[in-house]
């Protein structure tokens, strides 16, 4: 609400879908990271997860450049990616903008 101060700020349309986006996101990751816990033997195996799993399917989800600019070959791995899914969604109805097919149409 702050921000209405600041900027011209305007609801979208869309924003129950914006918000049960944001609810399926938070909830994937927090069940991720329940699992990775009770699995973990100690609290260096909790660091594996993070580390070599997310932070790779971060940097190829999208969230910090658009997957267009990268090579055929990685744009194709971006698609097995659910981050990528998740990242576009948020953009396609934030900003109307997407990158994948069925969501733009």
């Amino acid at each position: 609400m702050v921000v209405w101060f600041f900027i011209d700020f305007e609801i979208v349309d869309s924003m129950l879908i914006v918000l049960i986006i944001f609810l399926l996101t938070s909830v994937l990751f927090s069940l991720a990271g329940f699992i990775n816990a009770v699995f973990a033997q100690s609290f260096d195996d909790i660091s594996i997860v993070p580390t070599f799993i997310l932070m790779p399917m971060t940097y190829l989800g999208g969230m910090f450049y658009s997957v267009k600019i990268l090579p055929k070959f990685w744009q194709d791995m971006s698609k097995f990616n659910p981050i990528y899914y998740m990242v576009d969604s948020f953009i396609e109805y934030d900003c109307y903008i997407s990158n994948i097919y069925f969501l733009s149409t």
